[in-house]
């Protein structure tokens, strides 16, 4: 299925009839590799001995980390002695049954030939597997880094509380209720959160632009397209908010032992 691919030109028809003529297509992970892009030149060692072919294209690929070079199948006959396929994709229109197709297919195949039949739909549930036990580690991290958040909102707090005890003291000397008190180091706390939840947006887009066009880059080779998303952003905003509030719960307990007469007498 040739609109499946993605290319980095967006040229996907154009693209096909060139390998058609006889051109070649790369992967981005081996263009990185071997420093090619679209328009260059490749040499292939074939059966008629070293071949050049113009590279049409640079596709997307996730498969293989060493990359691929695809070309037409009468371009590959023509350099190379023929061979079987060891290797074929189905696709079926939609009124089809896949299920039924499949396992149809399974029984008039298997235990006949050595061959492997996978649904598209098995092979992306085993893909999102090993990638949920590949990532399973930066869930605990997330938890972590929740924690030590919350903890730290929860010492910043208490640290102010220490440091206003004569604010607070003449507060309550003046007619402040402990309510009234409890309400407004409530929404400081709050506020704290809004102004860590603003701030983090930015750095945390910053930080993954990072990850994605440099990091990723080296280490793999292969691109992941940026996408925004505005729920993300949002969660985080959310979360940053709760969490303030939630962490200033412990600290307001301690309002009530501010000590009004040594504030004022301090004062």
């Amino acid at each position: 299925d040739r609109l499946r691919f993605l290319f980095e030109s967006n040229a996907s028809r154009d693209n096909w009839e060139r390998v058609i003529g006889g051109d070649v297509i790369v992967s981005e992970t081996f263009a990185r590799r071997f420093e090619k892009s679209a328009g260059d030149t490749v040499a292939l060692r074939t059966s008629n001995g070293a071949q050049v072919f113009q590279i049409a294209d640079v596709f997307i690929d996730y498969s293989f980390e060493q990359g691929q070079v695809m070309m037409d199948h009468a371009t590959y006959e023509r350099y190379w002695a023929p061979s079987h396929a060891n290797n074929l994709s189905i696709f079926l229109k939609p009124e089809v049954d896949a299920e039924a197709y499949l396992a149809n297919l399974r029984r008039v195949l298997v235990g006949r030939f050595e061959v492997e039949i996978s649904s598209n739909r098995e092979l992306r549930e085993e893909v999102l597997r090993i990638f949920d036990q590949t990532f399973a580690i930066t869930n605990v991290l997330q938890v972590l880094t929740a924690m030590v958040a919350f903890i730290g909102i929860i010492s910043a707090i208490m640290s102010l509380l220490v440091e206003r005890t004569r604010e607070l003291g003449i507060l309550r000397a003046l007619g402040m209720s402990l309510a009234q008190l409890r309400r407004m180091v409530f929404w400081e706390s709050g506020l704290m959160g809004t102004i860590a939840g603003l701030l983090a947006l930015p750095t945390g887009t910053a930080l993954a632009f990072v990850l994605i066009y440099v990091i990723n880059l080296r280490t793999f080779d292969w691109s992941i397209a940026f996408r925004w998303e505005g729920a993300a952003y949002l969660q985080t905003f959310v979360l940053a908010f709760l969490t303030s509030l939630l962490a200033a719960v412990y600290p307001l307990t301690r309002l009530k032992q501010i000590p009004i007469a040594g504030a004022i007498r301090e004062e």
